[in-house]
């Protein structure tokens, strides 16, 4: 298993998220729909008909995760 010093001194830690994998509750409580949303919701556009509605529905679920 790696650690802390595996790496350089000068590296840099960085993360990244993205709302259609993470989020979910695209319109609760104001929040409107991303341009993912939106083509998501095109018939065909993804395979297989799947939605990003929920995600890992992270919004709900924040607590559990922190």
């Amino acid at each position: 298993m790696l650690s802390a010093k595996d790496f350089g001194k000068n590296f840099e830690w960085g993360v990244a998220i993205a709302a259609a994998q993470n989020e979910g509750a695209a319109t609760e409580d104001g929040k409107g729909l991303s341009i993912w949303d939106v083509y998501a919701r095109r018939t065909g556009k993804i395979k297989g008909g799947g939605k990003p509605a929920v995600g890992c529905d992270f919004y709900h679920r924040y607590k559990d995760d922190l």
